[in-house]
């Protein structure tokens, strides 16, 4: 080949050169079912209606038939080869029973009983369990080593195919409501939902590489995932009829898929590009690729052509429309979840950045890369599509979930029914909704289901389909759902008053509507109002019809009216019929599909609990009660846009005045309306004039407002000065009182345990016997008394303090040390001159001893002296007081000197 080529190219080529067909022997007596190469790719088994197997064996390009197999007693439905044994085959059967067949002694190797018709049978990968689904929707896991079953798991939806993925660990279903199931093996437990079809999901198909697997549905398409990643990659959709069987070729480049068109897709799964197609006589329901060559394998069912002409029909052509608008649908939905996926991910990577938070580390690989893209990220429609009012998906920003993107580029078309057996009051009603909305028709309902009629409207352009039920005879519920996609609104009806029951009640008119849309304020509002709004066309700027959905409480008011302009006044004249909607639930679906469909929003019965809570807006939607006649438009409009009302009025008052005076006389207005042109221009005129002067006022006030906010903010700073004061004398009030509160504790802890001072005493006399003190001045060598202090110097205090007041005199020791050595010496020599063993009076204030015990206390020249008798006091601890040895007067007497 050459190396210019693409892939595709190549591909192509290959196939238009090697299309040869070889039809195997004839081994069956009925339609096959399932066919399947083992992994060497040596044989090939069907399965057939007539319960027998046949297994063939490849001879170059040629199928010789082998063996037949038999022992099922119902029809064989599938079957599969062990992953790695090329002689083991399984097969599922209706017999309610599963069989593995060892083709090397061609016989049964074993069966296990089931508790259902089989329908569906996969081999895991490493060959240890094998998976068989029956009709009852009950999986069935067989281990195949000890050939018991091994679990059993009942499902409560349709389980079509199974597949196991390519490292046996996960266990892959598809159902009936276009739904992927993951579930964990052997624990079973579900990992993930993918909403891979908005249709029947039919069957799934594991790309041998593991890099992709595939999954056909109802609605005529074969999308392909990222086996990793989980996420559709594109969409084949070459097909017009529900996709029955596909199968990946050994190197994972190519996909075959077949349905009942007479034909077999072959795709390069790269580019989703067409590289073969094999015509085929039947619809094909099974097809399987070569395990090493670009061998394909197919069984076809056994109609005539007769058959096949007549199943056809109408049918073929509503399925291919039907086909083709959901691949449009599905190739956005695919392109825009991609994008929605790298966003999420640059998102989350510039909240990492911008919060210094460590990045994840699932996007640890691609974070630089995905860095250096943040700086081209334009977040504009995404802004848009917030913000957008022409969107219908109010807070959506997917084309795919916006269905009202295209609203108003063509009238809409609506059909209108009822519920079953309608009453002849519904039917009325129904009469007059139909003529509320222009361009809807009116459907008997008869016995038709749900799903027949919304085939029935897609099939004829309706865009609207709108259901009416009663109860007991009285309108109460209001279905609308919007086609071919949705979605679907359920509102509950209320305080339906007919056209016949109104007075004074005005014709229907069947001009196109202006729409009115008062106190609609959130985004489910926006929602609402949207699934509303695009019910009626877009009117003409002088139709005088109008239609009003007035929100008060969440309750939707219907108002319809026409007006017209009598004597330069408006006059509005009501033509029905009245009522009130409640919105419910929103669907994103249509009403055949609802069980499928995603829920947008639902009123849970544990809402009524929130009285207050209102979900359309949070204004209560009226004008009080107590407001003033002729206040609205003063009471919501500012003085500024009363201003420019004003001006405007004046501008077409004044240019009406003018043209009329430059019109020539057949076209002017009577002299009454031009006077009543002139008294309005003179109003308005006064108006303004009020109108400046209340904008004057409100300038001086707003003056008065900026110095009082002025001095307000001076206040303010003086009050967070005072503040900041008080807080710091409050730091230290409380500093105070904590240390008030410990000393207050301490004195009440030593008030419970006093110490007496004799006590004290005795301590001091103790400490005295192995401590050296200082000896009174008046002590002399061989005094036998201790130089200790008495009791009333202990309680007083007297040893260390010379200054304290005794009796209204000063007692001071001796200043200095040169001092004590002077009145010693004094006293000394007193003693010397015959002073008959008086103690000499000192010069200062001292302590001094008598021989008779006494205490004598001397002050200084001038002064007095006072006399204590400690005698009775030695006595009484004569005991207690220590007399020093000759060794310790030696001492003191050598220290003294």
């Amino acid at each position: 080949m050459d190396g210019s080529k693409t892939q595709l190219e190549e591909l192509q080529e290959y196939f238009k050169t090697h299309n040869n067909k070889r039809e195997a022997s004839k081994a069956h007596t009925a339609k096959v079912h399932s066919v399947g190469w083992n992994c060497d790719g040596r044989r090939l088994a069907s399965g057939s209606f007539d319960k027998t197997v046949a297994v063939f064996t490849l001879d170059r390009d040629r199928l010789n038939k082998e063996n037949t197999y038999r022992g099922h007693t119902g029809s064989v439905d599938q079957l599969c080869w062990h992953a790695s044994m090329p002689d083991l085959l399984s097969t599922a059967s209706g017999d309610k029973t599963v069989r593995i067949w060892d083709v090397r002694v061609g016989k049964c190797a074993t069966f296990i009983n089931t508790k259902g018709e089989n329908i569906n049978i996969t081999w895991s990968p490493d060959g240890h369990t094998i998976a068989v689904g029956n009709k009852e929707d009950l999986v069935t896991f067989i281990d195949t080593r000890t050939h018991k079953i091994r679990a059993e798991e009942q499902f409560s939806f349709e389980v079509n195919e199974i597949a196991w993925s390519n490292g046996s660990d996960l266990f892959f279903l598809t159902n009936g409501q276009g739904c992927v199931h993951i579930l964990n093996y052997p624990n079973l437990e579900l990992q993930q939902i993918l909403k891979a079809h908005p249709s029947t999901c039919i069957c799934i198909e594991f790309d041998p590489t593991g890099r992709y697997f595939a999954t056909g549905s109802a609605d005529a398409l074969v999308s392909l995932w990222d086996a990793e990643e989980l996420a559709c990659l594109r969409v084949f959709s070459r097909l017009d009829w529900p996709v029955r069987t596909i199968s990946f070729s050994h190197d994972g480049k190519l996909l075959a898929s077949a349905s009942e068109d007479l034909m077999i897709d072959i795709g390069d799964t790269e580019s989703g590009e067409k590289v073969a197609h094999i015509p085929v006589d039947a619809a094909t329901f099974t097809v399987a690729w070569h395990p090493k060559q670009y061998i394909l394998a197919y069984a076809c069912d056994d109609k005539d052509a007769n058959d096949r002409r007549r199943d056809a029909g109408s049918l073929k052509k509503m399925l291919r429309r039907q086909a083709r608008l959901r691949r449009e649908y599905l190739f956005r939905k695919a392109v825009e979840g991609k994008h929605k996926t790298l966003q999420d991910k640059k998102e989350r990577i510039k909240r990492s950045l911008q919060e210094h938070i460590p990045i994840h580390g699932d996007l640890k690989k691609d974070a630089l890369e995905l860095q250096e893209k943040l700086k081209w990220t334009d977040e504009g429609p995404k802004r848009a599509g917030e913000i957008s009012g022409e969107s219908g998906g109010a807070n959506t920003v997917d084309s795919k979930d916006d269905e009202y993107r295209y609203a108003g580029c063509e009238d809409p078309k609506i059909m209108i029914t009822t519920s079953r057996d309608p009453s002849s009051r519904l039917k009325q009603f129904v009469k007059e909704l139909r003529l509320i909305f222009p361009n809807a028709q009116r459907m008997n309902r008869g016995n038709f289901e749900t799903k027949q009629l919304v085939h029935a409207c897609r099939a004829n352009n309706v865009t609207d389909f709108i259901i009416v039920h009663e109860h007991r005879g009285v309108p109460d519920n209001l279905i609308i759902c919007h086609l071919p996609y949705g979605p679907t609104a359920s509102f509950n009806m209320s305080g339906v008053v007919m056209r016949h029951d109104i007075p004074d009640i005005g014709p229907m008119s069947e001009q196109k509507p202006h729409l009115v849309f008062h106190n609609f304020k959130t985004k489910l509002a926006e929602r609402t109002m949207s699934i509303l709004r695009y019910l009626f066309p877009v009117p003409k700027e002088d139709s005088k019809r109008v239609i009003t959905f007035a929100n008060h409480d969440d309750f939707i008011s219907f108002r319809h009216h026409t007006y017209r302009m009598v004597d330069r006044e408006l006059e509005l004249t009501e033509v029905g019929p009245r009522f009130q909607l409640k919105l419910y639930q929103i669907k994103l679906g249509t009403l055949d599909e609802l069980d499928a469909a995603d829920t947008e929003w639902v009123y849970r019965p544990y809402m009524n609990t929130a009285a207050k809570r209102r979900f359309l807006s949070d204004e209560d939607g009226w004008q009080q009660e107590d407001e003033p006649e002729g206040r609205m438009s003063s009471y919501h409009l500012s003085t500024r846009e009363r201003l420019l009302a004003i001006v405007n009025d004046i501008e077409i008052v004044a240019k009406e005045l003018i043209e009329n005076t430059i019109a020539p006389k057949a076209q002017k207005m009577s002299s009454a309306d031009h006077t009543q042109l002139v008294e309005l221009l003179v109003l308005k005129d006064k108006e303004l004039k009020s109108t400046l002067q209340l904008a004057a006022d409100q300038a001086g006030i707003e003056k008065k407002m900026d110095s009082l906010r002025e001095q307000v903010r001076k206040q303010d700073e003086e009050i967070n000065q005072l503040q900041k004061q008080l807080k710091e004398a409050e730091q230290i009030l409380a500093t105070s009182i904590f240390q008030a509160r410990q000393k207050l504790a301490s004195i009440a802890k030593a008030n419970k345990r006093p110490v007496s001072s004799e006590d004290l005493i005795k301590f001091a006399h103790r400490i005295s016997a192995s401590h050296a003190i200082c000896a009174p001045l008046t002590w002399q060598q061989g005094d036998l008394r201790r130089p200790y202090p008495t009791d009333i110097e202990m309680r007083l205090g007297f040893l260390g303090k010379s200054d304290l007041n005794i009796n209204g005199h000063n007692l001071q020791h001796p200043s200095s040390l040169n001092e004590m050595h002077r009145n010693a010496a004094a006293a000394a020599s007193g003693a010397a001159g015959g002073t008959g063993g008086e103690i000499p009076v000192p010069s200062q204030n001292q302590f001094t001893w008598h021989s008779s015990g006494e205490l004598h206390m001397s002050m200084g020249a001038g002064g007095g002296s006072v006399s204590l008798d400690t005698r009775a006091h030695k006595d009484a601890s004569q005991d207690d007081v220590e007399v020093m040895s000759t060794e310790s007067s030696s001492s003191s007497s050598s220290d003294s000197q």
